[in-house]
């Protein structure tokens, strides 16, 4: 994975709490799309397929149950 920042953007001195979220499907392209993300900074959209959107959800569970754990 690169270790750098997107156009030079990066918040990590504080907290960034996520306002809302979701997929918006390409109807062109089955599974196929972007997540996007609502922050306090604004939107953060990313191109996801099918394989991209497994490996979150597998990411997810696991953040999941570590937050479980504590």
């Amino acid at each position: 994975m690169p270790n750098k920042p997107i156009k030079e953007y990066v918040r990590a001195d504080a907290d960034l709490t996520v306002l809302a979220s979701g997929v918006v499907l390409v109807t062109a392209a089955p599974l196929k799309g972007y997540l996007e993300i609502v922050t306090e900074d604004g939107r953060l959209r990313l191109v996801i397929t099918g394989g991209a959107a497994a490996d979150l959800i597998i990411d997810l569970k696991q953040f999941l149950a570590l937050e479980q754990a504590r």
